[in-house]
């Protein structure tokens, strides 16, 4: 099952947990180390598991080959990468992909605009129990993506901006006053759970700051936000030998990943 947000990826896997199947869960909202060892695990082990429910790292982060998936609407370009997912393996053997018609509340902050997404799925029923030819695919892009290419265009171009604005300042791991102009860039941030805050310092205070790589967590701004109207100032800026990055006091777990909880009370 292939999910557009985190949220939903949760709420599917606990519900497929919950009627008896073994289930993998796979999204974003994992440390990178974390992220890595269950990929690590999926890919030497995916006949060990029912059913894998993940977000959109299955698009490009796994060289696996699933039966089938079911997937939320999403634009057609990301479609097609999900699709790729299925049947790697396999030659001259065709096998159906299904695409739901709704998503779920938020899929508008993952797709913006969102009706690149409801053209996508508008040209797929001309192909409903039909096979979908690879010839075909750039030109179906394109005109899914024609309602939107001027915004789009517009984007790339203040992005270029401010790229050449920034880059001839920019300091790894630094903080400075320019970061968040930064980070809504790339419309996203790096957070280091709580529980791995004392670990973090440890390591950049021995000079392995390499290896914090693998405590960070990727984060949606439009999700930073949403969590600091939720929870209020759950992140807060460390800073050691002149290295900064941003803690995030929220629970976290090695089988569910960061969750929209304050870590008052941890779990494992």
């Amino acid at each position: 099952m292939a999910c557009n947000t985190v949220d939903r990826a949760m709420e599917v896997y606990a519900q497929m947990k919950d009627a008896g199947h073994k289930v993998m869960l796979l999204h974003s909202r994992f440390t990178y180390g974390d992220r890595d060892e269950k990929e690590r695990k999926l890919m030497h082990n995916l006949k060990d598991y029912d059913f894998v429910v993940a977000t959109q790292v299955v698009e490009v982060s796994l060289d696996v080959s699933f039966e089938s998936i079911l997937t939320e609407p999403a634009t057609l370009d990301a479609l097609i990468q999900r699709f790729g997912r299925v049947n790697r393996r396999g030659f001259g053997n065709p096998r159906d992909v299904y695409i739901l018609t709704e998503g779920s509340e938020n899929d508008d902050k993952i797709y913006n605009p969102y009706k690149i997404v409801e053209k996508s799925i508008k040209i797929l029923e001309d192909f409903n129990g039909e096979p979908l030819w690879e010839s075909k695919i750039p030109e179906l892009i394109s005109d899914a993506y024609s309602p939107a290419s001027e915004k789009l265009e517009k984007e790339v171009v203040n992005c270029w901006e401010t790229a050449k604005d920034l880059f001839s300042d920019l300091k790894p791991l630094g903080h400075g006053e320019d970061e968040s102009q930064f980070y809504e860039m790339f419309q996203g941030l790096e957070v280091v759970p709580s529980k791995f805050e004392g670990k973090v310092t440890e390591l950049i205070d021995k000079g392995k700051g390499i290896e914090v790589q693998k405590y960070l967590v990727p984060l949606p701004y439009w999700k930073y936000y949403a969590i600091i109207n939720n929870f209020g100032e759950v992140f807060n800026h460390s800073k050691v030998k002149n290295k900064g990055f941003i803690v995030a006091n929220l629970k976290y777990s090695k089988e569910l990943g960061l969750l929209n909880e304050p870590s008052e009370t941890e779990i494992v």
